[in-house]
């Protein structure tokens, strides 16, 4: 159990797997170095009962995740996203080479072992993943896979977008686990970015990947429309006589984009609440796409920059759509605080070479 501050508020219990997997998707951005300080009101509701263990790798260590059993038997496996901040010039390092690694989207091949190839996917992405799979197996060896649910992979952007490989990576390796492996492999995905190619998307399909991988998408939120998939372009779409200098950074990094992506996964679209109104259940299928699709021109015609920014915000923005229920007044800044401190001395034991 872990201990809670006096201003820290109790957590509010997660009544469904979405629920439980934003809590867990957001403790990843609590590692700290290599270890995992938890912030009670995300960590409590996830109800770890054998950890979670911290997993990192890369260069300075910048992909990293954590890995456990929860109370209701499934393993769970929470990918961290992108830094957001640094402290000094050394850890701007960390920093730099995380947001680079996002912007590595030039396609290359993917061929796990046994699958026969599986098309092209994100390079940034694969590295990511590749850099911690070793770890990632070897925490699946110790697992017996005969008294558990299943493995369920959650991550928050740049994380949501490594579960979906992950999730390839665990299926052709369940032969050489125990008991099997997973009975049921499930992603859920928030904020996710695209990972891979047409080829990709079918080949996920084809392992029934596809059935059981879940994608939430806030209004306003750029990050899911990158980089360029099939069938819509934001670029194409951009009023390019609206000048911004935020929106200029934002066409230049899209204008470098690959393209040919394609999501997979069935989408849960949460459209913006309103106080006047009540919670709007998410839309899914085509007419989530549509709605997703157009919020996303609208804001962007209207060059509300900081909109589109703030709708990325697992906190403020993922969680409160998820749970229906607004982040506690009192404490909603010291746990954004709380987050952004673990970033920040975890750049620092990066600097420190710990």
């Amino acid at each position: 159990m872990v201990a809670t501050c006096p201003m820290e508020p109790l957590s509010i219990p997660a009544k469904t797997t979405a629920q439980k997997m934003i809590d867990a998707a957001i403790c990843a951005y609590s590692i700290v170095g290599k270890e995992y300080q938890p912030i009670f009101f995300f960590n409590e509701s996830v109800r770890w009962v054998d950890g979670p263990q911290v997993i990192s790798g890369g260069e300075e260590r910048i992909d990293a995740g954590l890995i456990g059993e929860t109370d209701d038997g499934w393993v769970v496996l929470s990918l961290r996203g992108t830094l957001s901040t640094f402290d000094g010039i050394k850890s701007f390092l960390a920093f730099f080479e995380d947001w680079r690694q996002d912007d590595e989207t030039l396609q290359v091949p993917f061929d796990p072992p046994g699958s026969g190839g599986f098309g092209n996917v994100h390079q940034g992405f694969l590295d990511a993943v590749m850099a911690l799979w070793p770890c990632i197996k070897h925490d699946l060896i110790t697992r017996d896979w005969s008294k558990l649910e299943g493995l369920r992979i959650t991550g928050h952007s740049k994380g949501a977008a490594m579960s979906f490989l992950c999730a390839v990576l665990v299926h052709y390796s369940k032969s050489s686990l125990p008991k099997g492996g997973p009975k049921q492999i499930e992603v859920h995905a928030f904020a996710a970015p695209l990972a891979g190619d047409p080829v990709f998307a079918q080949r996920y399909d084809d392992i029934h990947l596809e059935e059981h991988t879940f994608r939430y998408q806030r209004e306003s939120d750029l990050v899911p429309f990158l980089p360029a998939y099939t069938t819509f372009d934001v670029l194409h779409k951009w009023p390019f006589e609206l000048e911004h200098p935020k929106i200029d950074a934002v066409r230049l990094i899209l204008e470098f984009t690959h393209r040919g992506y394609k999501l997979v996964g069935g989408l849960e679209f949460y459209p913006d609440h309103t106080a006047v109104l009540q919670w709007p259940a998410p839309l899914g299928g085509d007419t989530g796409q549509d709605a997703a699709e157009t919020a996303i021109l609208r804001v962007i015609h209207a060059g509300a920059v900081g909109q589109i920014a703030d709708a990325h915000s697992a906190i403020n923005s993922y969680w409160p759509s998820i749970f229906a229920h607004e982040m506690p007044a009192l404490p909603a800044q010291k746990l954004a605080e709380a987050v952004h401190a673990a970033q920040v001395a975890h750049v620092r034991a990066l600097a420190a070479g710990d």
